[in-house]
């Protein structure tokens, strides 16, 4: 059976293309690939696959202070592994602490917006995305399914994952949940939706979702509901006809030549 060693090697060399014989303890990971927050997440994963448990990774410089943090074992320099703890975003699976009621009026009293972008290249490439660890530790089996039945599952991954980073931008409540934690669920009508895990089950998030990919980035913007601020009822139809026809006395005569394209476009 291999070491650690080994296979933390062999992982690394299969992300950056490159023969294990190439990995060496000077080896940069100092990358953007690894930078984003996706890149963070993908180095977890390699070290959860490659010894068994987690690691804090961020602010890893090269190979060697990785393997470092893999093993508890002194970096190549002497210096023993930083001890930084990692986030609780990374480590639960189901965060107990927020309860079904708190989930499911989650929300500041004024609208939140997040927005979130990343590279598409950055999602690891794998034959079986059921049995990657970086897809089964950070999206829902549901998730999962409706990526892989796409013709390039990997543009819809990155879609969702900026999704589910741009709900945490969007209030704090959300820091504290895991990304497996959030799902992006599509509705009959064929917009999207969130939803939060608590011990409970999943709850809708009061959020509006746009999603959006091209071969190569992916973008997402989530905004906040305000439960304490209602939309208004619309104006009854005699009430909009009399503030038209009030609008109407004010509005400068424009010779139509001169009129705006919305103006020719709405017969004005």
């Amino acid at each position: 059976m291999s070491s650690p060693e080994a296979r933390l090697k062999q992982q690394i060399a299969d992300i950056l293309n490159v023969s294990p014989d190439a990995i060496t303890p000077d080896t940069s990971l100092d990358l953007p690939r690894f930078r984003s927050s996706a890149g963070a997440m993908i180095l977890q994963s390699v070290v959860r696959s490659a010894t068994g448990h987690a690691a804090a990774t961020a602010g890893v410089r090269n190979f060697g202070e990785l393997l470092a943090r893999a093993t508890g074992q002194p970096a190549p320099n002497g210096t023993p592994p930083t001890e930084a703890a990692l986030p609780a975003a990374m480590t639960s699976t189901v965060n107990g602490s927020l309860g079904p009621a708190a989930l499911a009026t989650a929300g500041p009293a004024t609208i939140g917006c997040g927005v979130d972008i990343e590279d598409v290249a950055t999602m690891p490439v794998s034959l079986d995305f059921w049995a990657h660890d970086f897809y089964t530790t950070h999206f829902s089996p549901e998730e999962i399914a409706y990526c892989v039945a796409q013709a390039d599952p990997r543009p819809h991954f990155a879609a969702r994952w900026c999704a589910k980073e741009a709900l945490k931008k969007a209030s704090p409540i959300y820091l504290p949940l895991a990304l497996a934690d959030i799902q992006v669920v599509r509705h009959p009508s064929g917009s999207v939706g969130l939803q939060v895990r608590s011990a409970a089950g999943w709850h809708d998030a009061p959020a509006a979702v746009s999603l959006s990919h091209s071969a190569q980035s992916a973008i997402a913007m989530v905004i906040l509901q305000a439960p304490s601020a209602p939309v208004p009822p619309p104006a009854p139809p005699a009430a909009a006809t009399v503030a038209q026809s009030a609008s109407a006395d004010f509005r400068p005569a424009v010779p139509r030549a001169r009129r705006s394209w919305l103006y020719r476009l709405m017969g004005r």
